[in-house]
């Protein structure tokens, strides 16, 4: 057993289930075989491993940041370029950090955060995170745009994570655009907050000021007079750019933005949009101690 940092890679077909139900078992099973070779090639061709195959995914380790993100973009070329019998794409996703070795395959946290980032992208792209970004030369780094901020599985603060740009030089002015509208919409997701008025009180929340809890117990963030109300009645999260009521009462909340049908929520979650009132009792047009409105 050794430790050590590598750069992890999972680079997964995307289209195989519609591919199987189009051309049948055999022909796409040998459309697949074809696509993961290629993978695995592109994936050797830069010094890096293969750590094992799993289905139409590939899981590979590489000694750099810079080695993964080589394969990476020699993939997506490839697979842009060549046509294997059917429209497929890939969706790439590598993190650069420590890892365990042992008997042929690797572990820990960057095996893990590779492996949602590869989940977040999308076909035709590339997600990396902040942290590997740190770990590429800066004419890399001068490659990669913020995609988001999220927070990665077994994480407790949001991160940022970026998408890398492969396509040619013809392609990557639309690129550069998409990147530049990617930065304002962080930045603006970045400014924004969620106000909450109840009774005489008025709060103002930011990204940094969840999980906000309410309920009628004196141990939560917002106390309400409420007989309907549990203890810990509600949270407010925020997630993807979006602030987010997580209903976990007994009774239930009522919700109802500013010209729409309330909605009852009871053990579930909606985003909050624009302005609106919450409500802890079935009473949701009446004012009274058991609502609250926000803007959002």
């Amino acid at each position: 057993m050794s430790n050590e940092s590598a750069a992890i890679m999972f680079s997964d077909v995307s289209g195989s289930s519609r591919l199987f139900k189009e051309v049948g078992d055999a022909e796409a099973r040998a459309i697949i075989s074809k696509v993961v070779s290629m993978m695995m090639n592109k994936t050797q061709a830069q010094n890096g491993t293969v750590i094992k195959t799993i289905g139409d995914e590939v899981m590979a380790s590489f000694p750099t940041a810079q080695a993964a993100l080589n394969a990476a973009t020699d993939i997506q070329k490839d697979i842009d370029t060549r046509y294997y019998g059917a429209p497929l794409t890939i969706r790439i996703g590598f993190h650069f950090g420590p890892i365990i070795e042992e008997a042929g395959d690797v572990y820990g946290e960057a095996v893990n955060d590779a492996a949602d980032l590869v989940k977040i992208a999308k076909g035709g792209q590339i997600i990396t995170s902040e942290q590997t970004r740190q770990a590429l030369p800066p004419e890399s780094q001068d490659k990669l745009e913020v995609f988001d901020k999220i927070r990665l599985k077994g994480g407790k603060k949001t991160a940022v994570i970026y998408i890398a740009e492969w396509e040619d030089d013809q392609e990557s002015n639309a690129t550069m655009f998409m990147a530049a509208v990617n930065t304002e919409i962080a930045a603006a997701i970045e400014a924004r907050s969620l106000q909450i008025e109840y009774e005489d009180q008025n709060i103002t929340l930011s990204k940094n000021d969840v999980p906000f809890t309410i309920g009628r117990g004196a141990d939560v963030d917002l106390t309400i007079n409420c007989n309907m109300a549990s203890r810990s009645h509600c949270t407010i999260d925020y997630r993807r750019g979006k602030f987010v009521l997580v209903d976990k009462s007994t009774n239930g909340t009522y919700l109802a933005a500013d010209g729409r049908e309330p909605l009852y929520l009871r053990r579930e979650e909606t985003p909050l949009m624009s302005t609106g009132t919450i409500s802890f009792s079935p009473e949701i047009d009446e004012p009274g101690p058991h609502r609250m409105r926000y803007i959002c």
